[in-house]
């Protein structure tokens, strides 16, 4: 009984504490992705879609760049390839993503 708190009589930040919420990505919060294990989601329902269709080694790198603040060196430990191999999906994958998102008519 010494204890016990009455809930009324708590402070804001102490009621707080035992309180949780839900994080996980709603439908329409944007696009979700899974790259090693962690989740990223794209707001911007255009950029998702195209980065939907960049294969997956791509995609990768260019989610773990601009999403998660990797650099390139962190990227090849990750991926287990190297800086150079990294700077070459990126490159390629800018390219080709450009071109998916012309395609849609995005920016035109």
């Amino acid at each position: 009984a010494e204890c016990e708190t009455i809930l009324s009589a708590m402070s804001f930040r102490d009621g707080q504490k035992l309180c949780t919420e839900d994080t996980y990505a709603l439908e329409n919060d944007g696009i979700l992705f899974w790259v090693q294990g962690k989740q990223i989601v794209v707001h911007n329902n255009v950029l998702g879609q195209a980065l939907s269709a960049l294969p997956p080694k791509r995609r990768d790198v260019i989610l773990l760049f601009y999403f998660a603040d990797k650099n390139e060196p962190q990227i090849g430990q990750l991926l287990h390839i190297s800086t150079p191999a990294v700077n070459y999906r990126h490159g390629t994958a800018l390219k080709h993503l450009k071109d998916i998102l012309e395609g849609m008519g995005y920016g035109t």
